[in-house]
């Protein structure tokens, strides 16, 4: 089930872009920070630790803010607008 299935291309458009950009800058920072612990500390386990332990803290928090903060229930207005004209001439 989309989230919000009339305007998910919209959104996908307009912030799907900026969105995967900032999410695949992650492919440049983990290994930049990583690098950061391990030549403050060497290539020790405890090294490794801090950089798991930190992995896990902002998976955790991450996640936490998502239940908190936000729902997969579809709204009150965008069920409304299913019968209206747009949504029809979208659906062709």
């Amino acid at each position: 089930m989309e989230f919000l299935p009339l305007v998910v291309g919209l959104i996908h458009l307009k912030n799907g872009v900026i969105a995967n950009t900032i999410a695949n800058t992650t492919g440049f920072w983990a290994p930049y920070f990583s690098g950061l612990i391990f030549d403050t500390f060497g290539h020790t386990n405890e090294s490794w630790s801090y950089v798991f332990y930190i992995s896990a803290g902002i998976g955790c928090l991450t996640g936490t803010i998502y239940i908190i903060f936000f729902s997969t229930d579809e709204d009150e207005w965008s069920k409304n607008r299913k019968t209206s004209e747009n949504y029809k001439m979208l659906k062709k």
